[in-house]
């Protein structure tokens, strides 16, 4: 602002408005918040404060089909309507790293190269319904916290396989391994 010398700045009224973050600022959200009616206000809001948002409902899980015919419409419709309103997303999560009910039970029940089959096939498919859409990645869930898909292959190093075959699908979003207790008290990296 440029004022005159002799202006008097107790005179001065200034009002500065917030329009747009210059570092990602988000939330996670469910599916329905976004795809429903219901939830206009919401949205609303959503769309105003943030310019990120995380959808859940990625996970294996939450397949509202059937192995042989997964549904995951609900979060590629979310995904859709956030970034029709400028938002950035990430998806949550391909895999998770914890055994038991983190996995679909035909899944808990596969080992060797059926499993590696299997995460190969879940790979394809949700690259294939996502490509493009997502700017990050969630690939495998706390790493740290369990060894599910290197226990039951017997590969070490499976997860790098399955950051290499994400990417070499879709090379568009950052990929990440999500966890938690990481930096805070150092439990899971000392």
């Amino acid at each position: 602002v440029n004022v005159a010398s002799n202006f008097n700045v107790n005179d001065l009224k200034l009002q500065i408005d917030h329009t747009k973050h210059l570092f990602g600022f988000g939330t996670q959200l469910r599916s329905d918040y976004i795809v429903s009616p219901d939830y206009k206000q919401l949205q609303n809001i959503i769309y105003y404060l943030f310019n990120w948002a995380t959808i859940e409902e990625y996970k294996w899980t939450y397949n509202r089909g059937t192995r042989e015919h997964p549904d995951f419409t609900m979060a590629v419709a979310a995904t859709d309507e956030l970034r029709k309103h400028g938002l950035n997303v990430r998806g949550h999560c391909m895999f998770w790293a914890v055994g038991g009910a983190t996995q679909p039970s035909y899944v808990t029940a596969m080992s060797g190269q059926t499993l590696k089959d299997t995460v190969d096939e879940h790979i394809r498919y949700m690259t294939g319904i996502t490509k493009g859409k997502l700017s990050h990645w969630d690939v495998n869930n706390e790493l740290l916290h369990g060894n599910f898909y290197e226990s039951k292959t017997g590969d070490d190093h499976y997860t790098q396989h399955m950051f290499r075959t994400v990417h070499s699908l879709d090379p568009t979003p950052k990929l990440f391994l999500n966890d938690y207790s990481v930096v805070a008290n150092g439990e899971y990296t000392l």
